[in-house]
């Protein structure tokens, strides 16, 4: 999650104050967002909180604006790493004040844009396996790797979580990144900005403008006849019209 911002807390992700809800940041990388107050990459839930709901492993938080973050995630897996030290990590495995060295977002090949570490990055081979869980709902994984300079590539598809991978030249670091297939959202992909929901009333003039068959026209002609059908008699404007 990178290059997102927000005029309020949490540039990155937001923690709703009270919300009992929890979150896993695992093999995650919040890097280069930006908040108005508080919480450049991860809002906790207030300055100086303690937050046990968002639980971190492998995890690197770095570049965030005016701050990483506003109080303390919860180290449980351990192995996280973050530029600063506003993210209270002290579990074991852990780096503070530690520049991850990342890429540019970029085209890497493979299914997402990624961050690249460069060489001599402090997070490669900085990771634990341990604990590592399925994803709930998966069908496969697909597996790419990459060396430096190299675009990443499908070295296979699998059911397991755990690949020892063959084939690979002596005296040469590789980059790896997996693809989950299935699961909650399956096929998803990292999103780097914030996309503007679709609303069917906004959508509707375009619709009737120039007629065509799509989801959006047809939840649009849905929703203006719905509104129409519940306002009084004085306040209906005549009908959808077919959106055909």
């Amino acid at each position: 999650m990178t290059g997102n911002s927000s005029t309020t807390d949490g540039g990155g992700l937001f923690w709703y104050p009270g919300s009992t809800a929890g979150l896993n940041l695992l093999n995650a990388t919040i890097a280069s967002n930006t908040a108005g107050p508080t919480g450049g990459n991860i809002y906790t839930g207030g300055v100086g909180t303690f937050n046990d709901y968002i639980s971190a492993g492998n995890t690197i938080v770095a570049g965030g604006s005016p701050s990483n973050c506003t109080g303390t995630v919860w180290s449980r897996w351990g192995y996280n790493l973050e530029d600063a030290n506003t993210c209270g990590f002290t579990a074991t495995g852990d780096k503070r004040n530690t520049n991850p060295t990342l890429g540019p977002l970029q085209d890497n090949g493979g299914a997402t844009k990624t961050r690249v570490p460069l060489p001599g990055s402090p997070v490669i081979d900085g990771g634990t396996n341990t604990g590592c869980p399925a994803v709930s709902g998966a069908t496969s994984y697909e597996v790419w790797r990459s060396s430096f300079n190299g675009a990443f590539s499908l070295v296979l598809t699998t059911a397991a979580t755990l690949v020892n991978d063959t084939g690979l030249s002596a005296d040469t670091t590789y980059l790896y990144k997996v693809r989950v297939i299935g699961g909650a959202r399956p096929g998803s992909r990292q999103s780097t900005r914030r996309r503007q929901p679709s609303s069917p009333t906004r959508d509707w003039p375009a619709c009737r403008s120039r007629p065509r068959t799509s989801p959006s026209c047809a939840r649009a002609r849905n929703e203006v006849e719905r509104r129409q059908a519940a306002a009084p008699p004085s306040a209906r404007t005549g009908s959808a019209g077919p959106a055909s």
